[in-house]
């Protein structure tokens, strides 16, 4: 075959790896909308009762939300450990003796990668808890706490 139905078929699959990716990311942001959503919902009792004894609503916003980054961090720490130990496998199986450390000119460490990731994942779960809770804040205490 010649150099250039390698470089299109090269050209292909990364286009192809990228669209997967790219699926990925859309369907992990849906997941942890979900998940940090349900759990502020399952609070707005709780949201309910700190207003009535006069919380400010900065004051639940930050707890609410800290509550959420921080099961966020969380789950991201262990992500990110995972990608890297998945990163440091494939390098040793695919890199030979000798070869460079580049697979089709990315390095298997690349920073951005994960630093994109990391960074959309914390934007998600943090609109995904602001939302609900800004929702919860919005209802009379009264009505939060019939929703038992």
């Amino acid at each position: 075959m010649a150099p250039c139905v390698y470089s299109a078929l090269a050209r292909y699959c990364a286009i192809y790896c990228a669209a997967l990716a790219f699926l990925a990311l859309i369907l992990a942001g849906v997941g942890i909308y979900d998940v940090l959503a349900y759990l502020v919902s399952r609070r707005i009792p709780e949201i309910g009762i700190r207003c009535a004894l006069g919380a400010t609503p900065f004051q639940i916003l930050r707890q609410t939300l800290g509550d959420g980054l921080r099961l966020a961090l969380f789950g991201l720490a262990g992500g990110m450990r995972g990608a890297f130990g998945v990163c440091w496998a494939l390098r040793m199986t695919l890199v030979l003796p000798g070869s460079s450390d580049f697979f089709y000119g990315v390095p298997f460490y690349d920073p951005a990668t994960p630093s994109i990731v990391a960074a959309v994942a914390l934007l998600v779960a943090g609109a995904a808890v602001a939302g609900r809770a800004w929702r919860a804040l919005r209802l009379d205490p009264m009505e939060a706490l019939r929703r038992e």
